[in-house]
């Protein structure tokens, strides 16, 4: 909870994360003192969600992406080394 505070998200968002496991009351007890460091990160995980949604990329193909993405890596390979060859 603490580190996705100090990305910058609300005890709301948090929550909704946790799929209401937490409260944001809850949240906001457990993370006090917490003061957002970096919320550069945040903003690109936003950004490519929304571009996931302009683009009406569904989850089976997200899951596929990751799932090849991880085919490569278990050849010892990765993503940008295979993309040249």
């Amino acid at each position: 909870m603490s580190s996705l505070k100090r990305l910058g998200f609300t005890n709301k968002e948090v929550s909704e994360l946790t799929h209401g496991s937490w409260a944001p009351d809850t949240i906001k007890l457990h993370t006090r003192g917490a003061t957002t460091v970096d919320t550069a990160p945040k903003r690109r995980l936003t950004s490519l969600l929304s571009e996931l949604v302009k683009r009406n990329v569904s989850m089976n193909q997200v899951e596929t992406a990751l799932s090849t993405i991880e085919a490569i890596e278990s050849r010892g390979q990765n993503l940008e080394s295979s993309l040249q060859t």
